[in-house]
């Protein structure tokens, strides 16, 4: 039996789609599938199903691993700037301590 895949599935796939610089026909012929039978999918004219799904993620899992790292790296996290702000002020709390000890 064929099974719809879950919205929130969709919705990832769809974001994901978005990543690879690479044309439906590119796509669909990675995955196995007839050009026109991706269309379907990617168009609402099938449901996208847990299978299609399959077919995506085996065909471009690892590059989109890739992709989604470089990415994180790429554009530090909040909590990877505040660090880092964090690390510079303590360096010029140093320098200014420095600076009164000698004026003093």
């Amino acid at each position: 039996m064929i099974r719809e895949a879950h919205k929130d599935r969709i919705a990832e796939f769809r974001s994901d789609r978005n990543l690879l610089d690479y044309s439906d026909t590119q796509i669909a012929g990675r995955m196995g599938i007839d050009k026109g039978n991706y269309s379907k999918y990617v168009n609402g004219q099938q449901r996208i199903t847990q299978y299609f799904l399959t077919l995506f993620y085996q065909a471009f899992g690892d590059e989109l691993k890739a992709i989604k790292l470089a990415t994180e790296v790429a554009n530090p996290t909040v909590a990877e700037k505040l660090e880092e702000i964090a690390r510079r002020l303590d360096h010029l709390q140093r320098i200014c301590e420095r600076l009164t000890e000698k004026n003093t």
